[in-house]
């Protein structure tokens, strides 16, 4: 393959791979070395790690508790258990952790793999939030990176970026939601975000479902710090119009109990930065600094290596200039970030 006079600048991007449908490969920061790992939880042994805390009789959702019956770690899962106590003042007991010791910027990528449970009020969520509600601070932030509802078969990449008087009065309507299909939700897949200042993407399975730019202008600060959370919730009803107003059902007849939802790994990484640095040849791709680069402009002189998977990143633009070849086997992905 040859590349001739190709520039990527702000807000372009190029893949030089094979496009699939309407969604996009995204790169996996496992395998790209521009990332370094913030966090990588593989819920190994039988106790869960102390980073966690572990949600107990929250006043916002009395029905997470922590004991054995809703939550446990085996198998090398995080197994979050719902069960159906319909003597209990709420009808479900179930639980939820938060990444409690550390707070991750922006500039975050944020991953799980899980499995959603079965049963039609089940409602799991990988999800990132400042945690300070709006009662307490006027503010709200948060992503949802997989909200299931299980009852529509979709998951939802929520936004809440917002200066608020009510929860529900605005920071619900403050960004749109967009809703993408799960296929076999049953079985293990990754959900994943990577959140920056211009735009937020949501990935499945390694592919872009969701990619939000300018986000709402009513938002007072993105860039605090976020907790990661990971929760299974149960709806006592559910409105089969998804209006909040009309037509709800009791469905808890129509759930098996216990059901749980399974968590093979969390992981967070970052962007690495050299950001002040500018590249106009890579003399062995073996040994260059994989980081994002002020900008990045090769020539021929820039002998691309067979069989690899490439990942050049760069602030300011990615330049191919005349003579730039890419062999038959490998695969180059370019794209621009900003700098943290």
């Amino acid at each position: 393959m040859e590349i001739k006079n190709n520039t990527i600048k702000k807000q372009i991007i190029l893949y030089i791979i094979i496009l699939l449908s309407n969604i996009i490969y995204s790169q996996n920061p496992s395998e790209d070395p521009n990332f370094e790992n913030l966090l990588n939880e593989e819920f190994s042994g039988t106790v869960l790690n102390p980073i966690w805390n572990v949600y107990n009789g929250e006043i916002w959702v009395p029905r997470f508790v922590d004991k054995p019956s809703t939550l446990n770690v085996s198998g090398g899962m995080l197994n979050i258990t719902a069960n159906y106590i319909p003597t209990n003042p709420y009808k479900f007991e179930t639980a939820a952790i938060r990444a409690s010791s550390t707070p991750y910027s922006i500039g975050t990528y944020f991953e799980c793999r899980s499995k959603i449970p079965l049963g039609l009020n089940a409602y799991p969520a990988f999800w990132v939030w400042e945690g300070t509600n709006c009662e307490a601070s006027g503010d709200y932030r948060e992503i949802d990176i997989m909200e299931y509802w299980n009852f529509f078969k979709v998951s939802s990449s929520n936004l809440h970026f917002c200066h608020c008087t009510g929860y529900d009065s605005v920071c619900r309507t403050s960004t749109p939601r967009a809703d993408y299909s799960v296929p076999n939700p049953n079985t293990f897949h990754t959900f994943a975000a990577y959140w920056n200042s211009k735009n937020i993407t949501h990935v499945l399975d390694d592919y872009t479902v969701s990619e939000k730019y300018n986000i709402i202008g009513a938002l007072k600060d993105r860039t605090k710090p976020m907790y990661i959370e990971n929760s299974l919730q149960v709806f006592d009803m559910v409105d089969t119009t998804d209006d909040d107003i009309t037509n709800p059902i009791n469905i808890s007849v129509y759930s098996e109990f216990p059901m749980t939802y399974q968590t093979d790994y969390i992981r967070a990484y970052r962007l690495k930065q050299d950001c002040n640095t500018n590249v106009t040849i890579i003399p062995n791709f073996f040994t260059y600094y994989y980081a994002l680069k002020k900008t990045i402009r090769l020539s021929g002189t820039t002998i691309v290596p067979a069989s690899l998977s490439i990942s050049l990143r760069a602030v300011d633009e990615i330049e191919l200039q005349d003579g730039f070849e890419v062999p038959n086997g490998t695969t180059l992905y370019l794209n621009t970030n900003e700098c943290y």
